[in-house]
């Protein structure tokens, strides 16, 4: 599972990267290539040939770096839990929401429906200033170990980054060994939880990345 996390996480920089290139072909396109045609043609400047030149090396640079991406995706290895003891790690699960009334309740459940035993997790939903039945939602699901936060209590002044803000809020307030975040429009397969604590207690990461769904 963890070597199709990694490699779908590459995936998604290699196609953000395709997309931030668009620039760089459209200026090979539309700046580059008629100089290389008319290079032959009128005398070119200092300036213009630099350009040319600057071009090509960042063309380069950026298919060198896709054709990294890719090599890192393909030799992903593999993870196999190895200990046949269950984990035991206590996780903390944090979910930062802003007028997702139609999404919450589908994250939630799927969240109380893990393999991973409910006594050694918690989940802490951060209400970000919805204006819809978000915290309505999320209030019906209170004992089932999932906690409604509100932003609002922690907010004095306009912020720039209230999803940052709203994290950090529910990390001070975490019981959690393991923070695990995720978004309120995501659903997590059963054994997400499972996984995530298998890895943690063999690998002892400083940080676990997977992409969402």
């Amino acid at each position: 599972m963890f070597k199709q996390l990694i490699k779908d996480s590459i995936k998604f920089e290699i196609l953000k990267f395709i997309f931030a290139g668009r620039w760089l072909y459209r200026w090979l396109i539309g700046v580059t290539l008629p100089i290389a045609i008319g290079m032959y043609r009128i005398p070119l400047c200092r300036n213009m040939t630099a350009i040319f030149i600057i071009s090509i090396l960042l063309f380069t640079g950026y298919a060198a770096l896709i054709i990294f991406y890719r090599q890192a995706w393909l030799s992903a290895p593999d993870f196999k839990p190895e200990s046949p003891t269950p984990p035991s790690t206590r996780l903390t699960v944090i979910i930062p929401a802003r007028n997702e009334a139609k999404h919450i309740a589908a994250c939630l459940k799927s969240i109380r429906g893990q393999s991973y035993p409910k006594t050694l997790f918690e989940v802490l939903v951060v209400d970000d200033h919805s204006t819809d039945d978000t915290a309505a939602i999320v209030s019906r699901y209170a004992s089932e170990n999932i906690r409604l936060i509100s932003l609002r209590d922690y907010v004095d002044s306009p912020l720039n980054a209230y999803k940052k803000k709203a994290i950090g809020v529910a990390v001070s307030q975490a019981s959690g060994d393991l923070i695990v975040t995720t978004d309120a429009d995501c659903v997590a397969p059963p054994n997400w939880l499972m996984q995530m604590a298998v890895c943690y207690e063999e690998t002892k990461p400083a940080f676990i990345a997977a992409p969402v769904a």
